[in-house]
């Protein structure tokens, strides 16, 4: 009777093995990404629904100062866009949220940006929607067509128009994201032909939906279409200056700290598919 022999796994059989066991840790840090656009085109409220929001309803006012809390398994945190670290400009003005109104100027390219304050926070989602009436008061007034007035930069693939929700469906114009990776700063192109007031454009941006997490800001800001932008005197470089430098040096750190909170998660993964490149060349 031949004895029984063992039978040795193959090298490649092994490696394969490892291999599959990293993929599927690296799918777990990973997590599934955000769309390749915005998912919704909503006036006056975040665009945001689904796993943003955990099991609670879609309702999301204006918010002065970041809010943190647990909704079913999801911890939402929601802010205006200063809170995350973020603001819009329009040809290198920053814009200023709530009822303060923004110039920009018609018949011409304007430069729209949004971009990260420090040069460590990163943002993966975001919706740029013009509207083309005004809501003051409750009254709603249809003032002009903007539906073509937010286009894309040629150099800036990160950027596209919201064709589907926002044009076609909503009759505005509308800017989101192409893909779920992380980027500091998008730029569009804002184009009016024609005078209009009080002009809404609602900002959304998201940081974070993964590993029971979400985080996203939102913000509003009213725009008037004019002849010529005039320039303020005593400023450079057409930015706000804080008035308190306190404030300022508080707003940093938290800014810092909600970066920080994001990129360990970056170096995370990407060091991780280094660790599945090695052991693949070492495979063979």
């Amino acid at each position: 009777m031949m004895p029984a022999t063992t039978r040795r796994a193959h090298p490649c059989q092994a490696t394969v093995l490892f291999l599959l066991f990293l993929f599927a840790l690296c799918n777990r840090l990973h997590v599934s990404a955000l769309p390749n656009a915005a998912g919704a085109c909503p006036a006056n409220e975040a665009a945001v629904g689904g796993s943003h929001l955990g099991s609670v309803a879609r309702h999301h006012p204006t918010i002065e100062g970041s809010v943190t809390g647990t909704h079913g398994d999801v911890e939402i945190t929601k802010g205006a866009l200063i809170d995350g670290g973020l603001h819009v400009s329009i040809n290198g003005r920053v814009l200023v949220a709530g009822n303060a109104t923004n110039e920009f100027a018609i018949q011409q390219d304007n430069a729209l940006v949004l971009e990260a304050l420090l040069d460590a926070a990163v943002f993966r989602g975001f919706l740029l929607r013009l509207g083309g009436s005004s809501a003051l008061n409750g009254t709603t007034t249809n003032t002009v067509d903007t539906t073509d007035a937010l286009r894309v930069a040629e150099d800036d693939t990160d950027i596209q128009v919201s064709n589907n929700l926002c044009v076609a469906t909503q009759g505005v114009g509308g800017l989101t994201h192409t893909d779920p990776e992380f980027k500091s700063k998008v730029t569009g192109i804002l184009l009016m032909e024609e005078l209009a007031d009080n002009l809404p454009l609602d900002v959304t941006v998201v940081t974070q939906n993964r590993d029971g997490i979400s985080e996203y800001y939102y913000s509003q800001y009213l725009l008037n279409a004019v002849e010529m932008v005039m320039e303020e005197e005593g400023t450079e470089g057409n930015e706000i200056e804080p008035d308190d430098n306190s404030e300022q040096e508080g707003e940093s750190k938290e800014m810092e700290s909600r970066s920080s909170r994001i990129l360990p998660t970056k170096r995370r993964e990407t060091s991780l598919y280094m660790i599945l490149g090695y052991v693949f060349l070492f495979a063979w």
